[in-house]
């Protein structure tokens, strides 16, 4: 724990320690009770792992659970999530945020080291051993970010290693006894320790995760640049002071400026998915995702101030750059993003067009029927609180269309209070989202888009945050972005006209409802508007029909409706039967390897009295500690007449197998009085201990 500590300075604040603590002491504790019930190093080894399995489904992705146990989803989730986290750890600048998949990645890592020091120091019996085991997980974060509290973590290590050679010292002295043993701190092995970290830190520091890597997000670029971080909240953005501009913009319609969209939600925190295909984008525009839409043509003009990252803002749909090389756009979330992960350097000036489409309320409300399995991405949700999809239905349940579902939800939020100064620590999770429905019913805009986008999937619409900037202040001819303008939003997949922008926000000034979703709007008439809409512009993504979404998330709506209940009963089934088979194969093949490799007569002597020794542990007859083969014989021989003699030659050509000369030694003999011993002594044997007994129990246990 105390290597583990410091490793809470490169994550912003909320879970880390308790994830953190959870992992080790499940560690040690499992390894504590292997060795307190003498079941073998490989198979204490298996539980830690499947426990390990366990916690972190149950932690991160609960509603891949049947009942309590785990499923095939559950290991197809958290096999992504590690490698999301490795990943995470190469993109991200620290502090990071506590991302579940950062945290599943950290968490095995801590519980491997608690696991090593653990072996290394009470199965290996080296407490060295066991210090060098944890200073990686030490070091790590002092190469990645100084801080103020190194000294004080650097004691508690010191304070900790300390206690582990003094303690070595005590058990040395006990089981001696004898005057040359010294208690207290010995000079030798704490200089040994110091050179073994010193090694390990110049060797493997190169090869730490984000060690020299350029971070695709930062929360503070070169100078004074900010990028604005669409994986963390963004009060902290917000309420920046003093308040930083980013850039200036030149246009001939204001609108909502687009950075990327979230679309996966863990319960915890909404984030990215993996359909991110970029293609270039050069100087002939691009085709619209929806050609058949009517169009607002918005060109705008950028430039660069303090604003970092690899996105470039944009009104949505762009399909036109210019002055920007290598720019890219995402086809699903038609974001523009940059090869280069520090994005444009101050006071580059860069051109966007963009087909912007001008929807009207007849284009949205109609009673569509979604293909859930192509976007499923966009429906995917974990196991929802019942509060909230109780309060879904309550708001917009009986509504006949998505749209109106979706207007529903929106203007019954806007009925809240818009308060940047809620707590820091209240995000978008679910007992944040509870709180904030039920309870407080103010904050700013990570809760409402979070709200809305939840509660919109859980009445079976796709829905998707988008990160950006709303309207800046317009000085002259130019608009002003600054951090103050940083917002999230929603956005509604509708067939025919792609992804649609609500604002949930009732935030003046920064924000605008769009026309097609004013309240009212159901109820006016359908015409359209000759008024351009300085709003948030949607995506124009093309029907369901027209083109297959890809699914960028394991555990989606697939894994949501989940599979019968007799499928995991058999797998887990199938898995414990294949472990014992596994075993008793082993316990099977293990003594044959051991007679090839037994060298000489005294040798494959020595082997069948082990095998005879192993068939008694596993039988509940095993030797107690310093008896003799002839004490355990006689004491063998006390539960039947029938094995006296067989136990009595046993133990005669043991003993003549120690000390005789070699030639004089007859491992068949051994064998054969053993196999007498075995057939006498499995009379008196209850059902259960036989069957352990011929399954190779012994084996396993005698190996612990």
């Amino acid at each position: 724990m105390a290597a583990a500590l410091p490793l809470s300075r490169l994550f912003r604040p909320g879970g880390f320690s308790g994830v953190v603590l959870a992992a080790a002491l499940l560690s040690i504790g499992i390894s504590w009770l292997a060795r307190r019930f003498r079941i073998p190093a490989v198979v204490g080894l298996l539980l830690s792992v499947l426990g390990l399995f366990w916690f972190l489904t149950g932690r991160f992705h609960a509603h891949t659970l049947w009942g309590i146990f785990p499923t095939p989803a559950s290991a197809t989730v958290l096999v992504h999530s590690v490698r999301e986290g490795v990943s995470q750890t190469i993109n991200y600048a620290v502090p990071v945020p506590t991302t579940p998949a950062l945290l599943t990645f950290v968490a095995a890592g801590v519980w491997m080291s608690a696991w090593l020091a653990d072996a290394a120091a009470l199965w290996v019996g080296n407490p060295l051993l066991a210090i060098a085991a944890t200073v990686p997980l030490f070091a790590t974060p002092s190469t990645l970010l100084p801080s103020q509290r190194r000294w004080l973590d650097t004691s508690l290590y010191i304070a900790a290693a300390a206690w582990v050679l003094f303690g070595e010292e005590r058990a040395r002295a006990k089981r001696w006894r004898t005057s040359e043993a010294r208690l207290g701190w010995r000079a030798g092995p704490a200089v040994r320790v110091a050179l073994i970290g010193v090694l390990i830190i110049v060797v493997m520091a190169p090869f730490l995760p984000g060690y020299g890597a350029p971070p695709l997000l930062r929360s503070k670029g070169p100078g004074d640049r900010v990028q604005f971080n669409p994986f963390v909240a963004i009060q902290a953005t917000l309420r920046k002071q003093p308040e930083a501009t980013l850039l200036t913009e030149t246009t001939n319609q204001p609108t909502y400026l687009r950075l990327t969209t979230l679309e996966h939600y863990d319960g915890q925190v909404f984030q990215q998915g993996n359909a991110r295909q970029a293609v270039p984008i050069g100087a002939e525009p691009i085709p619209p995702y929806e050609p058949g839409l009517t169009f607002d043509v918005v060109r705008q003009n950028f430039q660069i101030q303090a604003l970092a990252g690899p996105w470039l803002p944009a009104a949505y749909d762009p399909v036109k750059v210019t002055d920007v090389a290598d720019v890219k756009i995402e086809r699903e979330t038609r974001s523009l993003i940059l090869p280069s992960a520090g994005g444009l350097p101050t006071g580059v000036r860069y051109q966007v067009t963009s087909d912007v489409p001008r929807l009207t309320v007849a284009d949205l409300d109609q009673p569509f029927s979604y293909d859930k399995q192509a976007l499923a991405d966009y429906l995917q949700l974990p196991r929802v609180p019942s509060v909230i999809r109780q309060l879904a239905q309550r708001i917009a349940g009986d509504r006949p269309t998505p749209y109106q579902k979706a207007l529903a939800l929106q203007e019954y939020l806007r009925t809240f209070t818009y308060n940047e100064n809620v707590a820091a620590d209240f995000h978008h999770s679910f007992k944040n989202l509870v709180e904030f429905l039920t309870k407080s019913k103010q904050g700013y805009c990570e809760q409402f888009a979070a709200a809305m986008a939840v509660m919109a999937r859980t009445l079976g619409i796709p829905s998707r945050v988008a990160i950006g900037f709303g309207f800046g202040q317009r000085i002259g001819k130019q608009y002003v972005i600054t951090t103050r303008e940083a917002h999230a939003w929603v956005e509604i997949f509708f067939p025919g006209a792609g992804w649609v922008a609500f604002e949930p926000t009732p935030r003046a000034g920064v924000t605008a409802v769009p026309p097609y979703a004013a309240p009212g709007a159901a109820e006016a008439s359908p015409t359209p508007s000759d008024q351009p809409t300085a709003t948030p512009t949607p995506s124009a993504q093309p029907s369901t029909g027209s083109r297959n979404l890809e699914r960028g998330q394991a555990g989606g709506q697939t894994a949501q409706q989940g599979r019968p209940a007799w499928v995991f009963a058999a797998f887990i089934a199938a898995g414990a039967f294949g472990l014992i088979a596994l075993l008793i194969v082993l316990a099977v093949i293990i003594p044959r390897i051991l007679r090839r490799r037994a060298r000489g007569p005294r040798g494959a002597a020595a082997v069948r009295y082990l095998e005879f020794l192993a068939w008694c542990e596993g039988a509940g007859l095993g030797r107690r500690p310093g008896e003799t083969p002839s004490e355990h014989a006689a004491r063998l021989a006390t539960g039947t007449t029938e094995a006296v003699e067989p136990l009595e030659q046993l133990a005669v050509l043991v003993d003549g197998a120690l000390w005789a000369p070699e030639e004089d030694v007859d491992p068949g003999a051994v064998e054969s009085a053993a196999s007498d011993a075995r057939a006498a002594l499995r009379t008196t044997l209850s059902r259960r201990n036989r069957l352990l007994a011929a399954a190779g129990w012994g084996r396993w246990k005698s190996a612990a």
